[in-house]
């Protein structure tokens, strides 16, 4: 696990150093990208996490910097929120808050259509609340890790720099979900990760 977090440590500060350093910009019109999008995501990675949980809020916004062409580097915040399902009546909340260097680019396709795919890394913080269970008992649920995102975005862009589409991504966390000792029905296992998909809508701006 150490060799793992040296390993993101490193990808982050050459992403770091891409976004911020001018002269690894090879184009000297400044474009920079605000994207902000919402949607919804849908959990993955099993047992408890999969099984019980569903999420009605996602949501985004980053700032990028355009560094050599159509490559785009910046920083990107992510919000998501997963609520035990109804029939559970626990009313359980886990809030992920993941703040990520990310790294996109921009095709233009037939003009106006365009297809971005995108990398993001980062650190996730998992906080698990709930309205009845005293916070001394929640808190061994709460939980922080590397992450990554993938996503693909493919949307219209208008003349005044304003662009509409769909996101598809997909998030990974390097954190356990749950304590380590939790014992699960039929044997079985929790998994080692955090993942989820999220589908969410794209409204983005260029100056």
């Amino acid at each position: 696990m150490k060799r793992i977090n040296i390993f993101f440590f490193l990808i982050l500060l050459v992403q770091l150093l891409l976004t911020f350093n001018p002269c690894l910009s090879q184009n000297k019109t400044h474009v920079y990208s605000i994207n902000i999008e919402t949607g919804v995501a849908g959990p993955l990675s099993k047992t408890t996490f999969y099984k019980y949980w569903s999420s009605p809020i996602n949501v985004s916004l980053s700032g990028l910097k355009q560094v050599h062409n159509h490559l785009y580097a910046g920083l990107e915040i992510d919000y998501c929120q997963f609520r035990t399902d109804d029939w559970l009546w626990l009313d359980s909340r886990l809030n992920l808050f993941n703040p990520n260097i990310s790294t996109n680019y921009r095709i233009s396709l037939l003009k106006k259509l365009i297809f971005i795919p995108e990398f993001s890394l980062g650190y996730s913080w998992i906080i698990f609340s709930n309205s009845v269970t005293p916070a001394k008992y929640l808190k061994p649920y709460n939980e922080a890790g590397f992450s990554f995102k993938s996503c693909l975005t493919i949307g219209y862009q208008f003349k005044n720099g304003i662009s509409l589409g769909l996101t598809s991504s997909y998030n990974e966390i390097f954190k356990r979900f749950g304590v380590n000792n939790s014992n699960l029905y039929e044997n079985s296992r929790e998994a080692d990760h955090i993942s989820y998909l999220s589908l969410n809508i794209h409204l983005g701006f260029t100056i």
